[in-house]
C-alpha cells in the first residue's frame, strides 16, 4: 500500500480514495464516509509489527469540513496518546458543526487535549492568503513539534472557491502553496495523502495535481 511504501522507502504517496472517510467514527458512518482511511492508515503504521520504525504519526486535515470521525477515534481510545497528533483546518459553521474553537476537550477523553488535537475553524469567505497563513503559523508548527515519523494528510479539495458544498475561497495554486509549506516543514518525512472531499468535479483534478506536484 501507499503507507507501507512511504514508511519504508520515504517520499510520498497519494490514495485516490472514494468514498471519503474522515467523518466516519469507530462505530458510525457519517457525511458520505464509511471507512475512516486516515485512522486505519495511522493504526496500521503505529501498531503493526511490520512498521516498528513508526512511533509517532502526525495527521493534517485540509478538507473544508471538520474531520469529526478522526477526532472521535483518537480522542476516545488511550492507545493514541503520545502516538498521534491531529490538526484540522476547516470552515465553521459548516457540517458537521462540531469543530468549533476550543472544542478539543469535548473529543479528548484521555490525556491532554492540547497534546492530541488542534482545531482551526475559519469563517465562510476566507481566502487562500489567510488560510495559508494559518497553515504555516498554527497547523504545521503544532504537528512539527511532535517530531513525527509519518505524516498522513486528509486531502480534501472542497475549500475550492467553486465547490458547491462549502464557502471558502481557495484556488488550485493555494493548494500548491500548501504542499510547498508542508514539504518545507517536513523535508525528509514520509507523507501519505488520501482524497477526502471535493465536489467541483471539473476543477478537482487541477487542484489535486497542483497539490501533489511539490510533495
Amino acid at each position: 500500500t501507499g503507507m507501507e511504501h512511504v514508511s519504508k522507502e520515504g517520499g510520498s504517496a497519494f490514495a485516490l480514495s472514494r468514498p471519503p472517510g474522515h467523518h466516519s467514527s469507530p462505530s458510525t458512518a457519517c457525511g458520505f464516509c464509511t471507512i475512516n482511511h486516515a485512522v486505519v492508515c495511522a493504526g496500521h503504521a503505529l501498531f503493526s509489527e511490520d512498521n516498528a520504525q513508526v512511533q509517532r504519526v502526525a495527521m493534517l486535515d485540509i478538507d473544508v469540513h471538520f474531520g469529526n470521525g478522526i477526532a472521535a477515534a483518537l480522542g476516545s481510545d488511550p492507545k493514541w496518546e503520545n502516538k498521534a497528533r491531529y490538526c484540522s483546518l476547516h470552515q465553521q459553521p459548516a457540517f458537521p458543526f462540531s469543530g468549533g474553537k476550543n472544542a478539543e476537550s469535548i473529543f479528548a477523553k484521555y490525556g491532554s487535549a492540547n497534546n492530541l488535537l488542534r482545531f482551526l475553524p475559519m469563517l465562510p469567505g476566507i481566502d487562500g492568503r489567510i488560510w495559508l497563513k494559518t497553515l504555516k503559523e498554527k497547523a504545521l508548527p503544532f504537528l512539527h513539534e511532535f517530531n513525527p515519523d509519518l505524516l498522513i494528510i486528509s486531502a480534501g479539495f472542497d475549500a475550492l472557491d467553486s465547490d458547491p458544498l462549502a464557502s471558502l475561497e481557495l484556488t488550485p495554486d493555494d493548494f500548491r502553496q500548501a504542499a510547498i509549506q508542508i514539504r518545507e516543514t517536513f523535508p525528509d518525512l514520509p507523507i501519505i495523502a488520501g482524497l477526502e472531499g471535493g465536489y467541483d468535479v471539473d476543477r478537482l483534478p487541477e487542484a489535486i495535481a497542483a497539490f501533489l506536484e511539490p510533495l
